[in-house]
């Protein structure tokens, strides 16, 4: 459970029971997001990054590129690349989940990157304060698709908290001002 003031916490199914999930350094407070992967639980939150691990019943702050705390504002687990995407404010961070290793993958100066995801093209969707931005990952460019009060087709509105892609790869936006929906297929 992510809590806004009170760090990440365990809550036992069977008995109810809650616990603190105890990093192995430092403390933290609001939790922005959780992502679980095939052996453990990513989590992202005001002071850092850490990763907990099912086998170990350990959870460690992981360090990304920079002084200090960085506060992590999203997380996407891709478990075809084995990597984790970490949005920040500024930046998009790259962890490779076998090798613990991570990379500084584009910068996007002055953006935060709210929320994650991927379309059936292969293509990185990143929510943002100014709108979404499509990122090639081959290329490691991206378009950045905003709100045009000029055109009834384009997003409702820049600010999108969360990108949803559905099995029939449509792609869900939520908005300060409503949801916008891009469709692949035009017959549905």
């Amino acid at each position: 459970i992510g809590t806004l003031d009170n760090g990440l916490k365990r809550m036992s199914l069977t008995d109810g029971e809650i616990e603190d999930s105890v990093l192995d350094e430092g403390k933290e407070t609001t939790i922005y997001s959780l992502e679980p992967t095939d052996d453990g639980l990513f989590v992202a939150s005001y002071e850092h990054l850490s990763r907990y691990d099912e086998k170990t019943g350990q959870r460690r702050t992981i360090r990304l590129y920079g002084s200090g705390k960085r506060m992590v504002n999203s997380l996407l687990y891709d478990k075809e690349a084995s990597c984790v995407w970490v949005g920040v404010k500024g930046c998009l961070y790259k962890y490779d989940v076998a090798t613990e290793e991570v990379v500084r993958y584009i910068e996007v100066p002055g953006i935060s990157l709210k929320t994650l995801a991927l379309d059936a093209d292969g293509n990185l969707l990143l929510g943002t304060d100014a709108g979404l931005l499509v990122l090639d990952l081959e290329k490691k460019t991206f378009i950045q698709v905003a709100h045009d009060s000029r055109n009834t087709r384009s997003l409702c509105n820049n600010i999108i908290y969360d990108i949803l892609s559905d099995r029939n790869h449509n792609i869900w936006l939520a908005t300060e001002r409503g949801v916008s929906l891009a469709q692949s297929n035009t017959v549905q």
